[in-house]
């Protein structure tokens, strides 16, 4: 949520205040930061019970730095100094202490100081008019007062002022949602839009970001897409990234270019965001970029980037959300992606020989201590059943940071009777809108192929694959994958190759991710070729194919050192072909690849191919977009080109 920070106004006289704090207070109200904070230095030097010296260095340590900790120092030393001299005096400036408090109040927000914001609030409003009454709902909400939070803003939605009114209807939107009304909360956030796009200094950034995760609520996807390109004609002055939106929306619709084309453009929102918003919601765009590194099958890089989400979590001052619902969302996204490592191990294993595989099957009975901490955080953050029926009943506030085609990996972690009991309370609750019930039969599907019951979770897949929106492609192709699971345990094999196909041919990795092989027949086309032999024995050994006589087929074809291998569906439908020229020495003195290596390698791309979904980009260039070197290069230039200015300016 952006909160307004109001003009600082320099309305004192010469008397009470030196020609340098003066001119201090001139280049803050002309947003010159930097050159502020260098003046700021110098008259904390000759004066540190400055009091417009602490306000300005206080909320330049906000603002230009992020540094709020210190900014808080200096905010409150000016406070002090200020109430202690000047309160109730007539030469006060009135103007400087309403500011002082409205910079204390929002960064007391980002702070995640909610008693203390809504004391400095309450503090203002007895000394001060008008009285701050939207900006009491979201603390309010956030310290759980949910009833006194929804009659300040629905007050401020009757507000003269469109600011109290945008803010008012911002908060009902967060609170209905939170409360899980889903057009309640759909209404509250499209009357914020629509009042914020008739303003004439229309910023839309946090009213269309908003409106487009309540659209998405209410199954009104196309308006979700549309709402979040909006959100991105906005400023970049609030923690919305309109752009973490679309790239997690893309990948669910299975829009792979898409996806990574709008994670680069996250990328470079966050270099325009001020460094105190900046750095706020970092840990919910590394989470959107570990996701698609998931489905993209890059697990060794998207571990580094989901730990680095856990290791460095947003402040949840300006989000609706709560720290153990980023917590829950992103341990468990670090338990799928270490799945995903440990199935492209085993793949990498059936390329070994003997000795290498069986110590590898040895070790694999044993438990994984590292999955430990990470399941303890899921169940932890859901042991709260409210957040656990949130999660489930999709697209609501209040969940776990999870898409709904990552839901069913709760049921390994909580076990399949949690799960259905809980779903089928949910089912009940869910009377706002319709067209849910579909996502209710895919989690039921997933849970009965777990308690055994293959012929209960057929038919649920089947009716949830009737009736889910085709634009979730991720989410289906994860229930034609349970299907097909569970029709093949329940020796239903027309059925099962049906849907492992569907799956397949929307989601190749999805039946990595789940550690499921694909029923297959492997056939060498080029029999004169020992490296084409090798890696025939070595794809018949692999972890993602079942031998099968009318499954899928596997084929090495080509000769020489230029093989390839294609995966075709049993009626022949080419699904995917890896070509894999032998790659020449690294290093001159190096000799080139013996066969046995060269299958290796073939084999390598074929699981890299065949078994990942294709986003348009190479694994190298995915890496790329970590981020980081480029919005700390964007933002130094821009903060160089702000100096040069001031500097030019000052002549």
């Amino acid at each position: 949520m952006m909160f307004c920070l109001l003009a600082l106004m320099s309305t004192a006289s010469a008397q009470v205040f030196t020609a340098e704090e003066v001119e201090l207070r001139r280049l803050y109200d002309d947003n010159k930061l930097i050159t502020a904070r260098r003046i700021a230095d110098d008259v904390m030097k000759a004066d540190p019970d400055s009091i417009v010296g602490n306000y300005v260095l206080g909320a330049v340590y906000r603002e230009s730095e992020g540094n709020l900790p210190k900014a808080m120092f200096h905010l409150g030393r000016a406070r002090e100094l200020y109430e202690s001299r000047w309160i109730g005096q007539p030469q006060s400036d009135v103007t400087l202490h309403q500011n002082l408090l409205l910079q204390i109040e929002i960064t007391a927000g980002e702070l995640e100081e909610f008693e203390y914001q809504v004391q400095i609030l309450d503090y203002y409003d007895s000394l001060y008019d008008p009285n701050l009454t939207a900006e009491h709902a979201w603390p309010l909400m956030k310290l759980g007062r949910v009833d006194d939070a929804r009659e300040y803003a629905t007050k401020a939605t009757a507000s003269r002022d469109p600011w109290q009114r945008s803010l008012g209807y911002n908060t009902l939107c967060a609170l209905e949602g939170e409360a899980t009304n889903r057009t309640a909360s759909w209404d509250a956030c499209y009357a914020a839009l629509e009042m914020e796009r008739k303003q004439d200094d229309a910023d839309v950034n946090v009213d269309a970001y908003n409106a487009s995760i309540a659209a998405k609520s209410v199954l009104k996807f196309t308006e979700a897409e549309e709402l979040a390109k909006e959100a991105n004609t906005g400023n970049a002055f609030s923690t919305a990234n309109p752009w973490v939106l679309l790239t997690d929306m893309y990948l669910g619709q299975g829009r792979g270019d898409d996806a990574v084309n709008a994670l680069s453009e996250s990328q470079r929102w966050r270099s325009r965001q001020p460094p105190h918003l900046r750095d706020q919601s970092r840990a919910e765009g590394d989470a959107a970029f570990a996701r698609l590194l998931l489905i993209a099958g890059e697990s060794q890089t998207g571990m580094s980037i989901v730990d680095r989400a856990l290791d460095f979590p947003d402040r949840q001052g300006y989000s609706s959300s709560n720290a153990d619902q980023a917590l829950g969302g992103h341990s468990l996204l670090r338990l799928a992606m270490r799945r995903l490592e440990r199935q492209k191990v085993a793949e990498n294993i059936a390329t070994q020989g003997l000795s290498a595989r069986t110590g590898h099957w040895l070790a694999s009975w044993g438990p994984v201590s590292a999955d430990w901490e990470d399941r303890a955080a899921v169940s932890a953050a859901l042991s709260n059943r409210r957040r656990l029926d949130a999660t489930l009943r999709m697209y609501v506030n209040g969940a776990v940071d999870a898409p709904g085609w990552m839901v069913g990996d709760l049921i390994d972690v909580l076990g399949a009777g949690v799960v259905a009991a809980t779903l089928a309370d949910v089912r009940t609750q869910e009377t706002d809108i319709g067209g849910l019930q579909p996502y209710y039969d895919a989690i039921d599907a997933e849970t009965r192929l777990h308690r055994g019951d293959e012929a209960g979770a057929v038919t649920m897949a089947q009716q949830a694959l009737q009736y889910l929106p085709q634009t979730e492609v991720l989410l289906r192709a994860r229930v034609a994958a349970v299907g097909a699971m569970a029709a093949y345990r329940n020796w239903d094999e027309a059925t099962a190759i049906d849907l492992y196909e569907e799956a397949m041919q929307v989601d190749p990795g999805v039946f990595r991710r789940l550690g499921e092989p694909i029923p297959a027949r492997v056939e060498v086309l080029q029999s004169d070729s020992w490296a084409a032999t090798y890696a025939g024995r070595m794809l018949e050994r692999s972890p993602r194919l079942r031998s099968s006589s009318t499954g899928f087929v596997v084929s090495v074809e080509g000769g020489g050192e230029r093989l390839r291998t294609c995966l075709r569906t049993s009626r022949g439908t080419l699904l995917s072909c890896a070509p894999a020229p032998k790659p020449p020495p690294q290093e001159k003195d190096q000799p080139p690849l013996t066969d046995w290596e060269y299958a290796q390698y073939v084999v390598y791309v074929f699981h890299e191919r065949a078994f990942a979904m294709p986003l348009g980009v190479s694994g190298t260039d995915l890496k790329s977009l970590d981020g980081s070197n480029v919005v700390d290069t964007e933002a130094s230039r821009k903060q160089m080109q702000g100096l040069l200015q001031n500097l030019i300016d000052e002549k």
